[in-house]
């Protein structure tokens, strides 16, 4: 947790909500999971951002977007609830390149955020959370704020925060969100009652 009092407000803070995805064992997503959950009960509102891995667009066709309907999905419990609540969602694409590594063309936003939403080969849940998503909650930035107009600086980052609706009484509405790999039924110990 961090405050956020200098970018977005007084009364606001920045929270990085690991384990999302994580392969280290079901300990730890456990108790990522309830850590996420206590953090997100002790808010007031909650603002949702998904920091999307450009890379992960293009491993494994759509495995980006897939990973964001179980982290999606997860938190909010139901795809109904991911839908209601897409005008507090914003999702950011990290690590893209500014330039085609072929062509040396530039790339622009509207380049990427097209392969983000792009739902071909996509089943049916991830189909769904996709035509929930606005366009204008995807956004592609640069941490040295590279690349053309169409990328966010982190200014307009902040501002397109600002106009997110936020969500009311969280404590209501995330889920923890871990999976069934996650569930251990506890079993006798060898010699132990």
């Amino acid at each position: 947790m961090e405050s956020a009092a200098e970018s977005l407000g007084e009364g606001f803070a920045f929270a990085d909500c690991p384990g999302f995805l994580d392969n280290r064992g079901f300990e730890i997503n456990v108790a990522n999971a309830v850590n996420v959950k206590q953090t997100i009960s002790a808010a007031a509102s909650v603002l949702v951002v998904v920091i999307i891995n450009y890379h992960s667009l293009l491993a494994d066709r759509g495995k980006g977007v897939k990973d964001l309907f179980h982290i999606l999905s997860g938190l909010f419990g139901t795809m109904a609830h991911v839908k209601a609540n897409a005008p507090s969602i914003l999702l950011a694409i990290s690590k893209a390149p500014v330039v085609h590594p072929e062509s040396g063309r530039p790339l622009t936003a509207d380049d990427h955020r097209r392969r983000l939403l792009d739902p071909t080969g996509l089943d049916a849940a991830a189909r769904e959370l996709i035509s929930a998503l606005n366009e204008s909650h995807v956004i592609l930035y640069h941490l040295l704020e590279r690349g053309d107009a169409t990328w966010r600086t982190r200014a307009q980052v902040l501002a397109v925060l600002r106009k997110l609706e936020p969500i009311a009484e969280p404590s209501s509405l995330f889920q923890t969100a871990i999976d069934d790999a996650d569930k251990v039924i506890a079993t006798e110990e060898p010699g132990r009652p």
